[in-house]
């Protein structure tokens, strides 16, 4: 990825990067297998937080390491708002 902001449409965390949409889609199904096993051993509050710790940390050791800038993990993180906030999805 490029270490300048650019554009939304110049991200792979863009809509309509059908290569990234794809690997994106079954890795959401990979990690859905994952959650009612880990929903047994903790509650979902719990797994939540654990995930968003998770991401944070990634985008952090991504940004470090150059393979994305702050443009581009805060499109990560809008897309999280997006999913979470669905009415709230026009304000960007």
């Amino acid at each position: 990825m490029a270490d300048n902001p650019g554009t939304p449409a110049d991200t792979p965390f863009a809509e309509g990067n059908e290569a990234f949409e794809k690997d994106l889609y079954a890795c959401v199904a990979d990690i859905n297998k994952l959650l009612p096993g880990l929903s047994r051993r903790y509650d979902m509050a719990v797994v939540v937080t654990a995930m968003a710790e998770h991401v944070g940390s990634a985008l952090k050791v991504l940004m470090r390491a150059k393979l994305c800038n702050a443009r581009q993990a805060d499109l990560a993180i809008q897309r999280i708002e997006d999913c979470a906030f669905p009415e709230n999805t026009t304000q960007h």
